[in-house]
């Protein structure tokens, strides 16, 4: 084994650098010539001179014999060899991690420099293999045997485990616990041989960076738990993927109840108000931010009136992400709030809670706010759509005049019947109603939208009524004066009868 560790197992050693084969015939043919040259001065020539070559010949074979029993031995190399493995051997040390090699039978056959430093702080006086460096250490010793097994059947694995402070086990600290990493990879050769690759890599930083990064989002859960704010997040499908601890408390819900992934948005809201909260248009590749005025329910049944402010982000294809929703709870601002602020609270409420569809829109018709009872009208009516797009396309002309109409006169013009978009078809008698623009000369608009679908099926209904009872009294009549007809001549064929046997 070379100073490095390194114990060739193949002709030519396959380092990555360029190789230079033997010439076996030249070897013959020199070793031919030399027998030859060998014999002809031993039977040929006499004298000192022949004494004298053959002094230098003989010299000359045993240091050929030296230098052949050294290259066996592996004292001695030929061509670029050694170059070669001293070129492997600083890309090994370069890694930094410790490795070794073993063969098939879990012989060590190379080793680097950092796992020859494992081995001296392990106080072992010889070079072993990983197998043997934790011998002793049950924790270790067991993860170690299934990377064994592993590499005995030729599979990568990786093993992670954590030596105590002070421990004497290799690559462990003095003072301060110490995480370590081995892995094994199988490694191949042209010749079909086959090797493992083991390397010890110390990953004490990166556990600790990690463990940091764990106390600091330990410390944000729990600023968000005990915050003086509801707090929560839903996905795409409604499903609640956090709750912090003050809203789980208002709602008399058991935080760990919230954590298995079956809490949903109805289990926080009542249906109108989740179809409000889910009623965003997506912006692709933005984020939109509402406010909404609702009452939340307690398990035990208790009303709780809130503000949520809803953030949603949307991808560049407008898939909606994870939002992130405030709750502040108004309880104590109704108790302690000026007139004008409860009253406003209390408008919201009754927008919200009214029977009829409500939506306050822009000069430009989109929608800014809505409450329950349009969208359960139409799921079309999201807040950021445009009015006229929650109506039949051969309605939106309409639609859209009666609003032009609207901000260019003031007059309200006469109400709507309007058809839906959707699968249900909803019909509704909409109206349009604008107030004075604001000190930021802004239009407040406000659409009203009153369910006539069962209104209409009823019309329907009674208009058929109608036509059934017209059709019988026709019937009726002309049967009276069918009847009467008949009478009349039944009567004079009695008379007939009687007259005429």
């Amino acid at each position: 084994m070379t100073d490095a560790g390194l114990v060739p197992t193949t002709p030519a050693y396959q380092g990555g650098v360029e190789q230079r084969q033997g010439r076996p015939v030249l070897a013959l043919v020199l070793a031919f010539v030399l027998a030859t040259l060998v014999g002809v001065i031993a039977l040929r020539l006499h004298g000192q001179w022949a004494t004298a070559l053959l002094v230098v010949l003989g010299i000359s074979a045993f240091a050929g014999l030296f230098t052949l029993f050294g290259a066996i031995a592996g004292f001695v190399h030929f061509g670029r060899l050694p170059k070669q493995m001293a070129f492997f051997d600083g890309l090994m040390d370069a890694v930094g991690d410790g490795c070794v090699v073993t063969d098939a039978r879990g012989r060590v056959v190379y080793t680097n420099k950092a796992y020859r430093e494992l081995i001296d702080a392990s106080g072992a006086t010889r070079v072993i293999g990983v197998e043997n460096l934790y011998t002793g250490y049950p924790d270790v010793s067991e993860r170690v045997y299934r990377l064994a097994q592993s590499a005995r059947e030729g599979v990568e694995a990786a093993e992670e485990f954590r030596l105590n402070e002070g421990s004497s086990a290799a690559g462990a600290h003095p003072d301060r616990p110490s995480w370590l990493r081995v892995s094994v990879s199988p490694v191949s050769t042209p010749l079909g041989q086959t090797f493992t690759l083991w390397q010890v890599s110390d990953i004490t930083v990166d556990r600790a960076r990690q463990e940091s990064a764990f106390a600091n989002l330990q410390y944000i859960i729990n600023y968000l738990d005990h915050a003086p704010a509801g707090f929560f997040s839903t996905t795409a499908d409604g499903e609640i993927a956090y709750l912090n601890a003050t809203l789980a408390d208002w709602l008399e819900i058991d935080l760990p109840q919230t954590t298995d992934g079956s809490l949903k948005v109805d289990d926080l809201l009542p249906p109108d108000s989740r179809s409000l909260l889910m009623g965003i248009a997506p912006r692709p590749g933005e984020a939109r931010t509402e406010h909404f005025d609702l009452d939340l329910k307690s398990r035990s049944g208790e009303t709780i009136p809130v503000r949520i402010m809803h953030r949603v982000d949307y991808d560049y294809n407008g898939k909606v992400q994870p939002s992130r929703s405030l709750v502040l709870d108004r309880r104590a601002t109704q108790s302690g709030a000026e007139g004008g602020e409860v009253f406003q609270m209390q408008l919201a409420r009754l927008i919200n809670d009214a029977p009829i569809g409500i939506a306050q829109i822009n000069r430009d018709g989109v929608i800014q706010n809505v409450n329950a009872a349009f969208v359960e009208l139409t799921r079309a009516a999201l807040r950021g759509v445009a009015i006229g797009d929650i109506v039949q396309e051969s309605q939106r002309a309409d639609v859209k005049a009666l609003l032009s109409n609207l901000v260019e006169t003031g007059k309200k013009g006469k109400p709507l019947n309007v058809t839906f978009v959707g699968d249900d078809k909803n019909k509704a008698l909409m109206e349009f109603s604008i107030a004075e623009a604001g000190e930021d000369e802004t239009l407040n608009i406000t659409v009203y939208a009153a369910d006539t679908t069962k209104h209409q099926s009823l019309e329907e209904q009674i208009k058929q009524g109608q036509k059934m009872q017209a059709v019988g009294q026709l019937a009726g009549g002309v049967a009276h004066d069918f009847n009467n007809v008949l009478t009349a001549i039944i009567g004079f064929s009695d008379l007939l009868l009687a007259k005429h046997r």
